[in-house]
């Protein structure tokens, strides 16, 4: 299953202005990486897209309550010309905690899709994931067009919240992702592994859920000890290269990001108050 979090949250509001529509973009996509993943019937798959249907609706203002208040605490920050360490880390745990919440919120959708997964939505798993991985590693071997396009990923992010970089920025965002290529190279052999030990817990449907909780809200539990150590690394070095653009912004970028987390935010009350 797409990853909920990276999709409800970040992406999915970053994928277009209007966040309501930002969320059903997100909910599609959700039900498509469900289908090519296990590839149910027609019955089956119907079945489980009325009830994730039902849990997006049900969920939808739990979601953008949170965000609301996640938006309100990176407003209050960002009034602050400097931030203190603490007050960086506590906005990063914010966002930790955030998704965590949010993933623990959408656990009946774990159930019904494990539920549903017998014999034969095991193995087009399976083959799905063997396919997927493999795919992705093809093309992480080709290092300066993964690079590039690792780049555009975190330009258009911080290009959405800042507006145009400066030549600096963008040197700075080159040098992260260039100095991170062996991480993200990591995070396609973390996936597989969760794949595959998904996989080895057939039919324990409990288990089966209670992993991909712990993976997708990012719990060190389901970690390789080599991949918890450098994720400890990248995380920190991520919290001061995101603080880096931030402290070398100008009065434009400040003034986008304002206005861009307004924009934002008057969206959400709208939902709220549906």
């Amino acid at each position: 299953m797409k990853k909920l979090v990276l999709i409800l949250t970040s992406l999915a509001f970053l994928a277009c202005s209007k966040v309501g529509v930002g969320y059903s973009i997100g909910t599609n996509q959700i039900e498509s990486r469900v289908d090519d993943a296990f590839d149910f019937p027609r019955s089956k798959s119907k079945d489980v897209n009325r009830f994730l249907d039902s849990q997006f609706d049900k969920n939808k203002k739990p979601v953008f309550k949170k965000f609301k208040e996640l938006i309100s605490k990176v407003e209050a920050l960002a009034q602050k010309e400097n931030l203190s360490q603490e007050e960086k880390d506590q906005l990063h745990q914010y966002l930790l905690d955030y998704q965590k919440e949010m993933i623990a919120l959408f656990k009946p959708s774990f159930d019904k899709v494990m539920q549903e997964v017998g014999d034969t939505e095991i193995k087009n798993f399976k083959d799905y994931s063997s396919e997927q991985i493999s795919e992705k590693k093809e093309e992480a071997s080709d290092k300066k067009s993964f690079k590039k396009r690792k780049i555009a990923n975190v330009t258009k992010v911080a290009e959405f919240l800042l507006g145009d970089l400066t030549r600096s920025q963008e040197q700075q965002v080159a040098k992260f992702v260039d100095d991170h290529i062996s991480f993200y190279i990591d995070q396609i052999n973390m996936r597989k592994n969760f794949n595959d030990d998904l996989i080895k817990l057939y039919p324990q449907k409990e288990k089966m859920t209670d992993l991909s909780l712990a993976y997708y809200a990012g719990d060190n539990s389901v970690r390789t000890d080599e991949y918890k150590k450098a994720r400890v690394v990248f995380e920190v070095e991520l919290k001061s290269f995101i603080f880096a653009l931030w402290d070398q912004k100008n009065s434009e970028q400040k003034e986008f990001f304002q206005k861009r987390l307004k924009d934002i935010g008057h969206e959400v009350d709208k939902i709220l108050i549906e």
